[in-house]
């Protein structure tokens, strides 16, 4: 037993369908079209356009190379262990040479000792010295004959 529905009735129902249709697809459209231009006007404002340059740059010469330094470096071997090398420029002398490696192990010392590595309970009989701002550079070095 199907009831019959008037014909007016489904034209009112399909009418109003229709309009909820073209209603929310305009809503979807205007809310795609704000969200596509805060986009857009965000990243325009993250990335502002480069200033024209209007006069060019003037050319640089590059930097000269450094003076390489005259003579061989200073080597001076550590007495604790053969194979260690220690390396200072050549301007620098054997005596601050010696006096700079002999600072180098004894700081090396002391760290170790701080870590734990060594001989427990011995005294130190050497006065903590501060660091040199005069001091050379050092570069450690091994021997290729000992591995």
């Amino acid at each position: 037993m199907r009831e019959r529905v008037s014909p007016g009735f489904q034209s009112f129902v399909c009418r109003r369908a229709a309009r909820n249709d073209f209603v929310v697809g305009l809503t979807l459209a205007a809310a795609v079209l704000g969200i596509t231009a805060a986009i857009v006007w965000r990243a325009a404002d993250r990335n502002p356009p480069a200033l024209a340059v209007t006069s060019p740059a003037p050319v640089v010469p590059p930097p000269a190379a450094p003076a390489e330094p005259q003579g061989s470096p200073v080597q001076v071997r550590n007495p604790f262990d053969a194979t260690e090398v220690f390396e200072f420029p050549a301007e620098t002398t054997e005596t601050e040479a010696r006096e700079a490696m002999t600072e180098l192990l004894l700081q090396r010392a002391r760290d170790r000792r701080g870590q734990g590595v060594g001989i427990k309970n011995a005294g130190s009989r050497h006065l903590a010295r501060g660091a040199a701002d005069g001091r050379p550079d050092v570069f450690v070095t091994r021997l290729s004959g000992h591995t």
